[in-house]
């Protein structure tokens, strides 16, 4: 502002900010817009819209779905237009869940790109697909990195199976399989595709601690991996970078899946960037994984995803689970309101339970 700017632009401003601090900033914007400055807010917290905004524009899945002034808009309106109408539930083979491979108890943690962890609890059992659903910034990646061993939980207690705070390297050698939402963080660019697939056999980890289902030698045929999971081309000795990102999205895939039965799946948006083909293969992969006694945990944007795999659903928001169902319990309000910070009581859905229906004004689609 001490440059003249006439336009702001502020994108989760408040992210780190108190209730105090945030209704100084609303106060300052609004003096701002008295004088002539055009402010655009980035948020999504739902009740910081009300607060504040003059017009609201809702963006889905990359798309205007909906422009208009923020008087004429509920929060409940926001959080359906925010998730769209979900599909039906895919119907998919019962399974009994074993016990839990993962567990955590009031976890926090730190993270520089993401919400922190406050006091995250959840256990995810043998043979279950849990999926973590939540606008961006809402504490995915921390969660994933924390379950991973890439960041370190502050306080509580993580543990999988009877490992105690496991490091990345602890959780390799007992068959953890890694899908990061940047396949670049699971990628070395330079290495051939070959040696992507035997990457695990080859790394400091002790061969007696290494699980016989990862493998402990070369693969012996590399070229039938890539083909099993259409690598494109399936040439070994090609370089992981020389690779479009599709092609290395189902490397990184199959190396973690198609080289053994892994204990736990953490799985970051897998098929992102795929086609629907090469996408249905890989959830039919994950399924797979947990009808052999993987623990399975799937982080997406992509509702329609998560519903192709969950048996159970929890919603992140500002770092803690907000919410969590059974997958035949899911619908659009409950998500959309969980994932907008709403309460339960605040959803569509439970004003519907104790009121008679009326019809509503039709969604984009």
């Amino acid at each position: 502002m001490a440059e003249g700017a006439t336009t702001l632009i502020l994108d989760e401003p408040t992210a780190s900010l108190g209730p105090r601090e945030v209704g100084g900033l609303f106060d300052h914007l609004r003096s701002l817009c008295e004088g002539g400055t055009a402010i655009v807010l980035i948020t999504h917290r739902l009740d910081e819209v009300g607060a504040v905004a003059d017009d609201v524009s809702v963006l889905s899945h990359g798309r205007l779905v909906h422009h208009g002034p923020a008087a004429d808009l509920s929060p409940q309106r926001v959080a359906r237009l925010m998730v769209g109408e979900l599909p039906t539930a895919a119907a998919r083979a019962p399974r009994l869940p074993g016990e839990p491979v993962i567990s955590l108890h009031e976890v926090t943690a730190i993270s520089d790109t993401d919400a922190d962890l406050d006091a995250v609890s959840l256990d995810v059992r043998a043979g279950e697909i849990v999926g973590v659903a939540g606008v961006a910034g809402s504490g995915q990646n921390t969660l994933m990195d924390v379950l991973a061993g890439l960041t370190p939980a502050r306080t509580g207690a993580f543990r999988v199976d009877d490992l105690e705070a496991p490091r990345a390297v602890d959780l390799l050698s007992r068959g953890v399989a890694w899908i990061p939402e940047e396949r670049s963080d699971g990628l070395v660019p330079t290495l051939s595709l070959g040696d992507t697939l035997s990457l695990y056999d080859s790394a400091a980890i002790p061969r007696a601690s290494r699980p016989r289902s990862r493998g402990t030698t070369a693969n012996p045929d590399a070229a039938t991996t890539l083909r099993a999971f259409d690598v494109r081309p399936a040439t070994p000795s090609l370089a992981a970078g020389g690779l479009s990102g599709g092609n290395q999205q189902k490397l990184l895939v199959s190396r973690e899946l198609g080289t053994g039965s892994p204990r736990v799946v953490l799985a970051y948006g897998p098929t992102q960037g795929l086609d629907l083909r090469a996408a249905q293969s890989i959830r039919e992969r994950i399924v797979g994984a947990a009808e052999a006694g993987a623990a399975v945990l799937v982080a997406s944007h992509d509702l329609e995803e998560l519903l192709h795999l969950a048996d159970r659903i929890v919603v992140m928001f500002s770092g803690r689970i907000a919410a969590e169902w059974p997958i035949s319990e899911v619908t659009t309000d409950k998500v959309g309101a969980a994932m907008a910070g709403l309460s339960p009581a605040d959803s569509p859905d439970a004003a519907s339970a104790e009121t008679p229906s009326v019809p509503t004004e039709k969604e984009p689609s």
